[in-house]
């Protein structure tokens, strides 16, 4: 019998919805304007460490080489040197071997083919699609700005 009732009883899944709060145009505006200030400054600190990261992976490299040694350990992190093989395929080759099935798996460096033939005559001969991109500049706010 509790079965039964259990099975008759109606189920509801009710939505929360959050309320917001409602935020001024101005509120907005400055939100935006830290969002964007915050997002340059992440940039900037991303420069920073790849630079940082690059120069600490040539001097290791360097070291482990004159060390003559593939691995060492630091207090918290391990260094490993291993080795890749990359590939560079023949353009030539690879479309003999392959024949024109070879075009879908080519690909065209931009810069390099304007090289060759040109920046209209490339754009003339190319697809063309649209990006958004984000650019962010610093402000020069010079010395009026800061009084």
């Amino acid at each position: 019998m509790i079965a039964q009732a259990a099975r008759h009883q109606p189920t509801t899944m009710a939505r929360v919805i959050p309320l917001r709060p409602k935020v001024s145009g101005l509120q907005r505006a400055t939100d935006l304007a830290q969002k964007i200030d915050d997002l340059a400054e992440l940039r900037a600190l991303l420069r920073k460490a790849t630079a940082t990261e690059r120069e600490l992976t040539g001097e290791i490299l360097t070291e482990l080489a004159g060390l003559r040694v593939s691995r060492f350990e630091g207090t918290e992190a391990v260094a490993i040197l291993e080795h890749r093989t990359c590939l560079t395929v023949d353009p030539e080759l690879f479309l003999l071997a392959a024949g024109t099935s070879a075009y879908g798996a080519m690909t065209v460096g931009v810069t390099k083919a304007c090289e060759l033939i040109g920046e209209q005559d490339l754009a003339a001969i190319s697809e063309t699609s649209m990006t958004p991109v984000l650019r962010i500049e610093k402000r020069d706010l010079g010395p009026a700005a800061v009084a």
